[in-house]
């Protein structure tokens, strides 16, 4: 019961605050008819009181002076019966009736003047007094009825910026419109502790449901697929974890299964290439890092294309690289046809001499050492991740990566730079150049997955394929040596909407501030002499003039509260909006969290039962050699004890002294 009161107060509340942001404030006569309606009653009431109050105390001071005075009138009575009041003015104006205190009618009427009046005078002078009306700047902070084109404040499909306080209290959505103008692409500015995953991914998540997307999310606490995952499976949602951190918690992905011909064995190069680093890169040449580069092309090429399919990994890519010697590497690749993709980039290796091949294996090797650990060999050698999926029904994706260490990022870059890549080839076999499951791409912590090749590109065109991207960085500086000091501005130019959770440094703050524009405001100067010469009032004049300053000033921005946040909207305005903690949300309730330790695919348990029985092994054949060495030594030790026994006294030293 609780519950249905609670949810018809807050759908009450959500119809008042779209019909006042909305029909009036939109139509002004509407807005005018109303206020005009609502002022005269307040007008009757409260002035009606003030009048009877003034009159009382006449009357009250003519009395006590021995004077003759009428009936005096009780204010309080005006006070407590306003629409008595209302009515009988109401008459008097429209039809003549008594009134049975018209001096306090009169009072009224004459109160009403001074006020109007005083008003009057004072916007006639304002009209007429000559200033100064340049115009130094546009930029103002919107209020939420004026950007009703981008905006709505019921929940509806859309992306979850924060929320605006309704009419009654409480926070209402403040959710971008499905035909609002521009891409769907958001960069969200956010330091550490701005509350980002409370306030903008999970609404966001809840957002993909209502709207039937899908999602792409990186979670670096994994606190995202353990409030989300049973919930979102309980929706119909296909749910995968590709879980770096716990491994045996994860689903596989073997990234060698999407490389299918030259150029996306070129692209995952390229990927693996641009976030590892080779021992041989501290000599700072480029030779190896070409070196490297082509060797692995053609590493990648001959697995995908000779190995049998269930050795097709980056396992037994390493293991080429681990156990086999540049010779052996030769005589393999001698044997391909001069037609074979892998021939060409390994001929660019081949011309060297084996010294220089040693170094740029030991440098692959070096970049690919994570394959050491058997746990990274099993966990990409299947594939229960299918990357176009998502594109065609329900799913949500989460990438769990550490954000303690780095030495994973390069498998997430290569999973999100192939995920995008599987997208829109399979928006491109669509008849519309559409996915039919539009999907949104949540990347937190977007600098640990920075590194995807062309990601700028891709950016700038994901919108017609149906895929949106928010980046989520902390600030200028992270995003700048992540991705360069020329592309990060063009990522922050392909989104439309900027959400600033908060700056803590002049670089991020400053940068707002000047994109966000100026204002103009009034100033006033007062040039009258000071002293004496000040009581002449013809003595100078004070004068008010326009003025330029930032609407924002960076200052302003390092100073936002906790709870606020400001979103730049496509047309570069700027509004201020409240944050909108994700435990309001009217779905939070239906959560059910679930450790992701609970989460043991099939795979894991083999390859548990399978290390199991390898230790049991392994433990049997220790025991079996310590038992026989213990064997030996005791056989020894006897044979010595007889030998001294046999030996005549005196013939030298025990073996035991």
């Amino acid at each position: 019961m609780k519950d249905d009161l609670t949810h018809a107060r807050e759908r009450l509340s959500g119809l008042l605050t779209g019909w006042w942001q909305g029909d009036i404030k939109e139509n002004k006569w509407t807005r005018f008819m109303l206020l005009f309606l609502m002022g005269g009653l307040l007008d009757v009431w409260l002035l009606s009181t003030v009048s009877a109050w003034i009159i009382n105390h006449y009357y009250g001071l003519t009395k006590a002076l021995g004077m003759a005075a009428p009936g005096i009138p009780d204010p309080r009575w005006y006070l407590t019966h306003p629409l008595p009041v209302i009515w009988s003015y109401f008459r008097k104006i429209f039809t003549g009736y008594p009134l049975s205190a018209p001096q306090v009618f009169t009072g009224w009427v004459y109160l009403n003047i001074l006020i109007f009046g005083s008003a009057g005078v004072y916007f006639i002078r304002k009209k007429f007094v000559k200033k100064d009306v340049r115009d130094l700047g546009s930029a103002k902070l919107e209020d939420p009825a004026g950007v009703r084109e981008f905006l709505d404040y019921n929940y509806q499909p859309g992306i979850f910026f924060g929320g605006i306080k309704g009419p009654f209290g409480g926070l209402k959505p403040a959710i971008l419109r499905e035909n609002a103008p521009g891409n769907r692409n958001v960069a969200v500015f956010g330091p550490p502790g701005s509350r980002k995953t409370s306030t903008y991914i999970s609404n966001n998540l809840f957002q993909a449901v209502r709207s039937g997307k899908s999602v792409i999310v990186p979670d670096p606490k994994g606190e995202l697929t353990r409030s989300f995952k049973k919930w979102l499976e309980k929706r119909g949602y296909v749910v995968k974890v590709f879980n770096l951190v716990n491994m045996l918690n994860s689903d596989r992905w073997n990234p060698l299964s999407e490389v299918h011909d030259e150029l996306s064995a070129q692209v995952f190069t390229n990927t693996v290439m641009v976030n590892t680093v080779s021992p041989n890169q501290k000599k700072g040449e480029k030779f190896w890092e070409d070196l490297e580069r082509n060797l692995l092309k053609a590493l990648v090429l001959y697995v995908v294309t000779e190995m049998p399919v269930h050795n097709r990994n980056l396992g037994t890519l390493y293991s080429l690289l681990a156990t086999e010697s540049v010779e052996y590497l030769d005589n393999l690749f001698a044997i391909l046809p001069e037609s074979h993709p892998a021939l060409m980039p390994f001929k660019f290796y081949k011309k060297n001499s084996d010294v220089i091949k040693s170094g740029a294996i030991t440098g692959l090797g070096g970049r690919l050492e994570v394959f050491q650990n058997q746990m990274v060999c099993e966990l990409t050698a299947g594939n229960d991740i299918d990357l176009e999926l998502p594109g065609k029904q329900k799913c949500v994706y989460f990438c769990i990566m550490s954000d303690k260490d780095s030495a994973f990022d390069f498998i997430a870059s290569v999973f999100f730079s192939f995920q995008f890549i599987r997208l829109m080839d399979l928006a491109d076999r669509q008849p519309r150049g559409v996915l039919p499951v539009l999907v949104d791409a949540i990347l937190e912590e977007f600098t640990n997955v920075a590194q995807i090749p062309d990601f700028p590109k891709k950016l700038s065109t994901m919108r017609g394929r149906g895929i949106a991207c928010s980046i989520i960085f902390q600030n200028i500086p992270q995003l700048k040596l992540a991705v360069g000091n020329e592309a990060w501005e063009i990522i922050l130019g392909d989104c439309d909407y900027w959400l600033i959770l908060g700056a803590k440094e002049l670089t991020s703050a400053k940068y707002i501030s000047e994109m966000v524009g100026d204002t103009t405001v009034e100033s006033e100067r007062d040039s009258r002499p000071k002293g004496l010469a000040g009581l002449n009032p013809f003595a100078g004049a004070i004068s008010k003039a326009p003025t330029k300053r930032r609407l924002i000033d960076p200052a302003e921005v390092t100073r936002l509260k906790i709870d606020e946040c400001l979103l730049r909207l496509q047309d570069g305005r700027l509004m201020k909006l409240d944050k909108f903690w994700y435990k309001y949300y009217p779905w939070y309730k239906e959560l059910e969290e679930s450790h992701i330790s609970n989460y043991r695919p099939k795979w894991a348990e083999e390859y548990l039962a399978r290390s199991s029985q390898k230790q049991i092994f392994l433990n049997a054949k220790k025991y079996s050699v310590s038992s026989a060495l213990l064997e030996k030594k005791d056989y020894d030790r006897d044979k010595a004890v007889q030998d001294e026994n046999r030996a005549p006294k005196g013939a030298g030293a025990s073996f035991w002294d």
